[in-house]
């Protein structure tokens, strides 16, 4: 296994090795600079340590931004528009000045081999962010209550933690300026956990300006549930970029991470989100017709709240031209609610549900969050009055599990639009559509719930397994010959019609008749798992 090397730490690691012999130095350094992890502010001393040689060694660099630091009178206060300037000016920098070195790398080494780099961006912060403060002074962190205020006192502004810049994403300015790098291969966005996070366009313009791109990891926050006409700005810049900007055709690889934080609230209208006239999400087509061409493209996986016009078009056209014709592997997880705001399950009628929440309807389809357009005196006083617990309950995260039963009106399009798609393409290996249902259990009276898996899968023959590593999915020897097809959907059964479409599947190249098999995990294994743990922790 590599270590892991920081950029900074490079000048102590090893130095007496790497003198012996001009074999062992480019021994020590292959090792030493495989992997490297770069801050913003460590640029210079890059760009004049990793020359020659060196680069040719680079495979992987993990890249932190440093944004500027803050008073901590701020941290009682929501960023503001000129904030987020400050941190669009520092970011925009970051990333510039990183492609200007590797810019001047040229797309080949010194030995004429081509250059293949890993970039991922491992975090973006301030250190005066929360997180940042609390690692240093190693306390816990407790949830941000309203300001409090005795009688005849002035209530005190409270650390908003987080949640200062919770509503705010970081903007590459005049990105037709950003120099092409080739020698980018890999590019990564947005690790999870990592609260701050780039635009999706700006994600999309960095990808453009790497010519030889072959996996693109793109993780974005749709998340923002209190606050839905944000949510939906976000999208639709998002849509914007897709449709205005050319990704490299040499994309082999496609991963579109944009599942929000599950709605738990599950008796609360999800925000409409698709296009209200034409019907469709406009977010879901823009993916499908961004990647249909893409000449390359083996890998698709996406995760978030889609409808069936990210697999086809939901305007009827004369023709339908071929589209993924190379594609191996489609994998699909769909958030639980959808687009037009709706459901794709209910309830099974029973009353055995969780209370009530607290709320079930964001306050307001138009208002935005502190910072957007508000004055200073409206800010001040939203940060005074706000709190984390009345926050997660205006967001939906209080639970209120009890949707498990397929609702057919709009699952079975969502299936058979997944069905159209997969039949027309000649080199499927597999393909996936699923979602992650809260099971809810009873146990000594309380309600608890499990996630569980649902989804309907396709493997070509010989392909046994599920490249996720879905536990416990064992595919039947004859599987090595034949196509299979298995339905992970509890109670609920697929119509004969249904079914006849998804055994058409591969079947242009492969014509023996498919595999098909009903599994439930959850009724054979997961529920009896769950009993036994809760009996364990309840001492019985």
């Amino acid at each position: 296994m590599k270590r892991l090397v920081h950029f900074k730490d490079l000048p102590f690691k090893r130095p007496l090795l790497a003198t012996i012999s001009r074999s062992w130095q480019w021994a020590i350094e292959k090792q030493s600079f495989s992997v490297l992890y770069l801050k913003s502010t460590e640029l210079d001393a890059f760009q004049q340590i990793v020359t020659g040689h060196r680069r040719r060694f680079l495979q992987s660099l993990r890249y932190t931004i440093i944004l500027p630091e803050y008073s901590l009178e701020a941290c009682t206060q929501f960023e503001r528009e000129a904030d987020r300037q400050i941190n669009n000016v520092a970011f925009t920098t970051a990333i510039y000045k990183l492609f200007q070195i590797l810019h001047s790398w040229g797309s080949k080494s010194d030995s004429g081999s081509p250059y293949s780099i890993r970039i991922q961006i491992q975090d973006i912060y301030s250190p005066t962010d929360y997180r940042h403060r609390v690692l240093k002074s190693g306390a816990s962190i407790e949830y941000v209550g309203a300001a409090e205020a005795g009688d005849g006192e002035t209530a005190h502004p409270r650390d908003l933690q987080g949640y200062r810049y919770k509503y705010s994403s970081l903007h590459l300015y005049q990105a037709k300026n950003l120099p092409v790098v080739p020698a980018i291969r890999h590019f990564i966005t947005n690790p999870r956990g990592c609260p701050r996070m780039m635009d999706p366009e700006s994600a999309i313009q960095i990808a453009a300006k790497s010519t030889k791109l072959r996996w693109f990891w793109l993780n974005l926050h749709d998340w923002i549930i209190r606050y839905p006409a944000l949510r939906r700005s976000n999208r639709d810049a998002f849509v914007q970029a897709l449709e205005s900007l050319q990704l490299p055709t040499s994309i082999q690889q496609i991963i579109v991470s944009m599942l929000p934080t599950p709605l738990q609230n599950q008796s609360w209208h999800p925000t409409h989100l698709a296009h209200t006239i034409l019907g469709y999400d406009l977010l879901s087509s823009a993916l499908r017709k961004t990647t249909v061409d893409l000449p390359h493209l083996i890998v698709l996986r996406i995760d978030g709240i889609i409808d069936p016009s990210l697999f086809w078009p939901s305007i009827p056209e004369t023709v339908i031209q071929p589209f993924w014709q190379h594609l191996q592997c489609l994998d699909i997880t769909f958030d639980l609610t959808t687009p037009s705001g709706e459901w794709y399950f209910k309830g099974d009628g029973s009353a055995n549900t969780y209370p009530p929440p607290l709320a079930s309807s964001p306050a307001s389809e138009t208002q935005m969050p502190p910072g957007y357009g508000f004055s200073v005196e409206e800010d001040f006083v939203a940060a005074l009055r706000f709190n984390s617990i009345e926050d997660n309950s205006q967001s939906g995260r209080y639970d209120n599990i009890f949707r498990t039963v397929v609702n057919e009106q709009l699952l079975i399009p969502l299936i058979e639009a997944f069905a159209k798609a997969c039949i027309q393409v000649p080199t499927l290996e597999t393909a996936f559509l699923m979602t992650s249902l809260r099971q809810p259990v009873e146990f000594r009276g309380k309600l608890h719930d499990y996630p569980t898996r649902w989804g309907i899968y396709y493997s070509a023959p010989g392909q046994y397994h599920d490249h996720r590593s879905i536990p416990n999915l064992s595919y039947p020897a004859s599987s090595a010959w034949q196509r299979t097809l298995t339905y992970e959907v509890r109670e609920w059964r697929l119509s004969e019609d249904l079914c006849s479409l998804l055994r058409c599947i591969g079947q242009g190249a492969h014509k023996k008749e498919p595999i098909e098999r009903y599994i439930d995990r959850w009724a054979s294994t997961e529920r009896q798992e769950v009993m036994e743990e809760l009996a364990q922790e309840y001492g019985e």
